[in-house]
């Protein structure tokens, strides 16, 4: 004959709500941050697809800046401040630079701040 347990054993209802509770906090700032993240990646993409673009060498920075806003614009990366693009261009070089900060609401006013740091160099001849 089998002996039960006087007790049962296992996650009481009160445990298994907090456990519910917290991976569901996780999902929640996970889903709310992913947004800014896909912006950055593609941020990221089309500064490094400057290297494949064409008469960059004969581009003014104003033109360089109004091509990488065509492209964020195409991309529907449309919440960012572009006058932080930094463009360099001397006769040996262009340095492009696009550190930016985003802010996303959290939770009423709680608000997180991600930074994001993009660099393009390329060697002109």
């Amino acid at each position: 004959m089998m002996n039960l347990p006087s007790k049962q054993v296992g996650k009481s209802f009160y445990e298994l709500l907090f456990i519910l509770f917290v991976s569901g906090f996780f999902v929640f700032v996970a889903l709310t941050l992913s947004d800014a993240y896909f912006d950055s990646r593609t941020v990221r993409s089309v500064i490094e697809s400057l290297d494949e673009v064409e008469g960059i060498t004969t581009m003014s920075p104003r033109q360089i800046k109004e091509r990488i806003s065509k492209s964020l614009r195409v991309n529907n990366v449309r919440e960012l401040d572009l006058s932080l693009i930094d463009i360099e261009k001397t006769n040996t070089k262009l340095v492009v630079d696009f550190n930016y900060e985003q802010r996303v609401e959290l939770v009423g006013n709680v608000d997180v701040v991600m930074k994001f740091e993009n660099h393009f160099e390329k060697v002109l001849r």
